[in-house]
């Protein structure tokens, strides 16, 4: 049986490669040559500022479709504990890894 894959992409900037896009190419080529089905978010393509514009990151709280989108994400790997994965960036803060290792 197939395992679904969602591969949430969450570099901020859409106007070229980086690393971590060809990190997640990689493994979604792979995976789907396994026979699994694959599933993208570009997070930057989502028109949710708080997430791209530091300055709203830092300064306002999500609106009620930005919290709505982040409440699914977050259910959708509730529903699925012990069978999804997070990985954080490694240039990102150490609270944040220290989140994404909790959830993990």
């Amino acid at each position: 049986m197939p395992t679904r894959i969602l591969i949430i992409q969450g570099h901020p900037d859409t106007t070229r490669a980086h690393f971590c896009h060809a990190v997640a190419d990689h493994y979604a080529a792979g995976a789907l040559a396994g026979g699994h089905e694959v599933r993208r978010i570009e997070v930057a393509g989502l028109g949710l500022p708080m997430l791209t514009a530091p300055d709203e990151w830092e300064n306002e709280a999500p609106s009620d479709e930005q919290r709505r989108f982040l409440d699914a994400v977050a259910a959708d790997l509730q529903s699925h504990r012990g069978r999804a994965v997070v990985i954080a960036g490694g240039r990102l803060p150490a609270e944040v890894q220290a989140l994404v290792h909790a959830m993990n």
